[in-house]
């Protein structure tokens, strides 16, 4: 059934549910770095990015999906690297972002960018 599970505002027969901020779950379980972090909420993805207190939470990986988000990889990408992620690539509809000191852990990022030429990418989206 199309529609089913979405969180929408003005219904009367629905499941009242309580939002908590992100970072309030993860300061509450004690974590201040997350290995692999999934957004996917059907274009509010910005709104929680924005909530996130970045001086003290680090993600090594993040699959963001951009198929709803205003402003696209593009927006994202903006957001994002100042706060010290890289782009790491689009596949289907989620834009792939991370935080070099801490994928270097797991794979060689500059090779990785080199083979997929993730700069030409950056540029093309950046620069249409």
């Amino acid at each position: 059934m199309r529609g089913v599970g979405r969180v929408v505002s003005g219904v009367k027969n629905g499941v009242k549910i309580k939002l908590l901020p992100l970072y309030t779950l993860l300061l509450a379980l004690n974590v201040s770095q997350v290995d692999f972090f999934s957004l996917d909420i059907e274009g509010d993805e910005m709104k929680v990015l924005q909530t996130l207190p970045w001086e003290k939470i680090r993600f090594r990986l993040m699959c963001i999906e951009i198929n709803h988000v205003p402003g696209g990889t593009k927006g994202i990408m903006i957001y994002l690297e100042p706060r010290g992620y890289i782009f790491l690539g689009v596949m289907g509809i989620d834009a792939w972002f991370g935080r070099k000191e801490l994928l270097k852990d797991t794979m060689n990022v500059d090779k990785y960018i080199k083979d997929k030429n993730i700069s030409a990418q950056r540029q093309k989206i950046l620069n249409p």
